[in-house]
């Protein structure tokens, strides 16, 4: 269905060549390259610099400052950064008493 209705605007495109500007074929034809083929930049290869052994050694590092899994990074975001954290944890800590979670003691404030 979809092929169809670009064969028929290609046909369109062609017929109407002779009556068209030159500004509305590079119109029609930048609309259809990059809405149905992509854009130029999606097709070009990329290299990035990986090391797979990476993780692994500085995985210690990482868990012992934010905690298993970013507990204590997701936590510390959740208190925000403009300067109001030790607000927002006095307030997280009303609201959640009754409910199980870990020290608070081990999160850092910036």
């Amino acid at each position: 269905m979809f092929a169809g209705k670009v064969t028929i605007l290609l046909v369109f495109c062609l017929v109407c060549r002779v009556t068209m500007t030159n500004g509305a074929i590079k119109l029609i034809t930048t609309l259809l390259r990059d809405n149905v083929a992509g854009a130029p930049v999606v097709h070009q290869t990329q290299k990035w610099p990986f090391h797979p052994d990476e993780g692994s050694r500085r995985n210690p590092e990482f868990e012992a400052l934010n905690g298993h899994h970013a507990y204590y990074l997701i936590e510390r975001f959740g208190l925000g950064t403009d300067g109001r954290q030790a607000e927002r944890k006095y307030q997280q800590t009303i609201r959640d008493l009754g409910v199980p979670t870990t020290s608070y003691d081990k999160v850092q404030i910036y």
